[in-house]
């Protein structure tokens, strides 16, 4: 029993200050209103309903094999391009972006896709 509850605090122990990498959190970030969320607004659409798409095509990517190919989250995209992510490997290139940007760098188009889902 001793041993579970220190594997526990370890784990809590490592993690702390880390930002989480997952579909939610990503998607979070980039349409969150709370304090340290990026607030980003696409006309016409909700925060929550901008959440929900994020979140369902980040784990639709997840859910596929691929290669990165010619993605690169750290490339600045024009605002109009296409950018879609398609498989496990652009999802987690994507949310490590996410999670490493500043808001007003999302905001101007770094880590795309951060508004078309």
């Amino acid at each position: 029993m001793r041993f579970l509850g220190l594997l526990t605090s370890l784990a809590l122990v490592t993690s702390c200050g880390e930002p989480a990498k997952d579909c939610y959190a990503s998607c979070d970030k980039l349409f969150g209103e709370s304090e340290g969320q990026c607030a980003i607004v696409v006309p016409g659409r909700t925060a929550q309903e901008m959440t929900d798409d994020c979140v369902a095509n980040c784990q639709y990517a997840l859910a596929r094999s691929g290669e990165l190919g010619s993605y690169n989250p750290d490339e600045r995209s024009s605002g109009t391009d296409d950018v879609s992510i398609d498989n496990e490997q652009q999802a987690a290139a994507w949310m490590d972006c996410i999670a490493d940007t500043a808001c007003d760098l999302l905001k101007s188009n770094y880590c795309a896709p951060t508004t078309n889902f």
